[in-house]
């Protein structure tokens, strides 16, 4: 009879830090995102960390001063060195979340940088909680889902606030749980993949077709 003995494969080194910046220290992170060559932390009080690889924190507070108000969700568009964030009031079930665009290059040399806040309309008169969020690389698309099983997509100069549209892709039943984009070799024809708690989904929003492919129903 053969015998086989497993083999052992290194991909990464690893390295024990003795004295972690304080960014990573907080008791209440509540949010991680990274890109390139940083790390973005983000805490109950409304903050944002920004580490480098050397360590080196940048600190910044987020949201506006209203008790309760939090960073739900936080995405760092890499290609447009831009993070996106959600803001909400989690002590009330009426809030509307507020989705800001912070520059990542600006927020790195400079204090007291103002984001760019994406305006849109709630897709129901019940308020839902926002779920999840995706963007396109150059910030032309950005996607949000609801609880309620609505898919929202925004198009247009996002990152200027202007000259945006707004529709809503599709409603589920049942709440969307995760939201992704994908855009071919030639930047021409892109994707949004989308799941719900019993459905996958794909929508192609280079045209104005808004059907759905449903690529697994379980």
């Amino acid at each position: 009879m053969a015998s086989f003995q497993l083999r052992q494969f290194h991909f990464f080194k690893r390295e024990s830090l003795d004295d972690l910046p304080e960014a990573f220290k907080q008791p209440e992170l509540s949010l991680c995102s990274n890109g390139g060559d940083l790390i973005f932390t983000a805490d109950s009080d409304g903050s944002i960390h920004i580490v480098n690889r050397s360590f080196i924190v940048r600190s910044f507070v987020a949201t506006s001063d209203v008790p309760g108000t939090r960073i739900t969700q936080m995405l760092h568009i890499h290609e447009a060195r831009t993070l996106l964030t959600i803001e909400e009031n989690v002590s009330t079930a009426s809030s509307r979340p507020i989705i800001k665009l912070w520059p990542v290059d600006k927020l790195l040399r400079q204090t007291d940088v103002q984001p760019v806040t994406v305006k849109y309309q709630p897709p129901s008169s019940t308020p839902h909680p926002l779920t999840a969020v995706a963007a396109t690389p150059s910030i032309s698309q950005i996607a949000l889902g609801f609880a309620g099983g609505h898919i929202v997509l925004i198009r247009g100069n996002i990152a200027k606030s202007k000259s945006t549209k707004q529709r809503t892709l599709h409603v589920a039943p049942e709440p969307v749980t995760n939201l992704h984009f994908v855009t071919d070799a030639t930047g021409t024809a892109t994707t949004l993949f989308a799941t719900t708690t019993a459905q996958t989904l794909a929508f192609d929003t280079s045209g104005s077709k808004s059907d759905p492919s449903i690529l697994e129903e379980r």
